[in-house]
């Protein structure tokens, strides 16, 4: 049983253990807090006069030092802000568990951040920087089609990671994507035309890369694999897209893969669906967060009101 006397590793692991246990959290996500609270402990170790690093000698002016001593390693102001708000969420955590009287991370900001405007970019924009890239080359039409799905579909990061072939049924013009692994519930989403077609291009050109590579040695069922055969890494799909949407956009706006999944959700919305549709094609058990959903279009609000209520 937690106390305020407890160790910091103690209180971690079990942490770490509920955040395991839950389905909500994403490997890679409890994988990441367990490497920011092994760092932040081997931190304390040679600051702290009790070895235990009992719960009670971590202070707020501590944890403000650590910071300090990471922005002077010189992580960037986005690697330190996860780190304090792994240290925030582990105890929250502790509160809630009555292992801890308060939160010392919370009185400690981050590092200012430069944020780039987050604003998806147009389809225009979009087709533009499709017609960019040279579809007849393996590597350029894989890309395209990273690019067309996540903006015509709007799945996200994890759901294109992951996607094998077996997840396609074009005969259907959909995706099954989704899953325990992604964080989101497995749907079937449909794929626009334009998509599709870079799909069947890209598929031949797979082949053919695939056609002299010993098969042993490759990621067979994967959909979108590198020249040597593999599983392309979210690294790798990031860069992919980080590339393409820099041919088109201002060096202000924000380029990844989340903008387009903006993007979708934004047209959707605006094409009438409601919240909960736009919810569930994303894959959310409840409405989209507030940063898919789309702006507000005041016009449209004063004509709704003038229906509604209408001057006499």
């Amino acid at each position: 049983m937690l106390s305020p006397e407890s160790g910091f590793e103690a209180a971690s692991a079990a942490y770490l253990a509920d955040l395991e246990d839950g389905s909500a959290a994403r490997s890679g996500t409890v994988e990441a807090y367990r490497t920011d609270l092994r760092q932040f402990a081997l931190y304390l170790y040679p600051r702290v006069d009790d070895l235990f690093l009992p719960l009670t000698a971590i202070s707020v002016d501590l944890i403000r030092a650590y910071r300090d001593y990471l922005v002077a390693r010189g992580l960037r102001p986005s690697t330190v802000c996860r780190k304090l708000a792994t240290l925030r969420s582990l105890f929250r955590y502790l509160c809630h568990l009555g292992a801890a009287a308060g939160n010392p991370a919370a009185a400690v900001a981050g590092p200012g951040i430069q944020r780039r405007k987050s604003e998806p970019p147009t389809p225009e924009q979009v087709t533009a920087a499709l017609e960019r890239v040279e579809p007849g080359q393996f590597a350029g039409a894989r890309d395209r089609v990273i690019v067309a799905l996540l903006h015509g579909s709007g799945l996200s990061l994890a759901e294109l990671a992951v996607l094998n072939l077996s997840c396609l049924d074009l005969a259907a013009g959909r995706i099954a994507v989704g899953g325990r692994d992604t964080g989101t519930t497995l749907r079937h989403v449909p794929v626009e035309a334009d998509a599709e077609e870079a799909l069947q291009t890209y598929l031949q050109l797979r082949a053919q890369q695939l056609l002299d590579l010993d098969i042993a040695a490759v990621d067979a069922g994967a959909l979108f694999v590198n020249r040597k055969g593999r599983r392309l890494h979210r690294r790798t799909i990031q860069r992919v897209v980080k590339r393409m949407l820099r041919l088109v956009l201002d060096p202000e706006r924000q380029a990844c893969c989340t903008v387009l999944r903006q993007g979708f959700a934004r047209r959707q919305m605006e094409d009438g669906a409601d919240v909960e549709t736009v919810g569930r094609l994303l894959g959310q058990k409840g409405p989209p967060a507030r940063s898919f959903a789309a702006a507000p279009d005041v016009e449209r609000l004063r004509q709704a009101y003038l229906a509604a209520h209408p001057r006499r």
